[in-house]
């Protein structure tokens, strides 16, 4: 057979080579014929991390603003801050009952049961009632008023206002809403009514 080695009769004879080299032997003297077992390697064990259980995430209520309502606009008066004098105020929820008499302004804002005279000008509230007579310079009306009225100059008459009975005026001005019902009658104008007295001597 093809790589074995063969020797001649004598120990010390001529040795034969196939051709094929002879594979060298593994190991040297004194090395261990059996062969390395290889050691398995351990498996790499999957790292744990501890994972902390999640805490409610705590909400702190936002205050929202309050938006305020807006107020509707007031009627504003006639010419109250152009008067100056003697004034009268009929507060809510007050009555009143009698004769008024020689006030520059009377606003009334409760309910009055009265004649006024001599008085130069009258402003009714839009919680404000007036029965009776009035004879004045100028009128701002919001509220109510029933009975006699008479204005030499100027009368007001805000959107809410209400006119009942005899109204008389030199001059008015009607706000949309506002209601007059009863008689009506144009005072003349002061030039006009000079004119009359002059003719006839009064």
């Amino acid at each position: 057979m093809f790589g074995r080695k063969q020797t001649g009769a004598g120990k010390d004879g001529p040795e034969v080579t196939t051709g094929q080299p002879t594979p060298p032997l593994l190991g040297g003297a004194g090395d261990n014929p059996e062969p390395s077992r290889a050691q398995p390697m351990a498996a790499p064990r999957p790292a744990v991390a501890s994972v902390a259980p999640a805490r409610p995430t705590e909400v702190t209520p936002v205050a929202r603003p309050v938006m305020a309502k807006p107020e509707p606009p007031r009627p504003e008066p006639a010419k109250s801050s152009q008067v100056e004098g003697k004034k009268l105020l009929v507060g809510k929820d007050i009555y009143l009952s009698g004769e008024i008499t020689a006030c520059d302004l009377l606003i009334v804002e409760g309910r009055i049961e009265a004649t006024l005279k001599n008085s130069v000008a009258v402003e009714i509230a839009e919680s404000g009632t007036f029965k009776g007579t009035a004879e004045i310079e100028k009128a701002d009306v919001s509220g109510v008023f029933e009975g006699d009225l008479t204005v030499r100059d100027r009368l007001i008459l805000r959107r809410s206002g209400r006119v009942r009975g005899k109204l008389r005026y030199g001059s008015i001005q009607i706000e949309p809403g506002g209601e007059i019902s009863g008689s009506i009658e144009i005072l003349p104008k002061p030039a006009v009514m000079a004119e009359v007295q002059a003719a006839t001597g009064d």
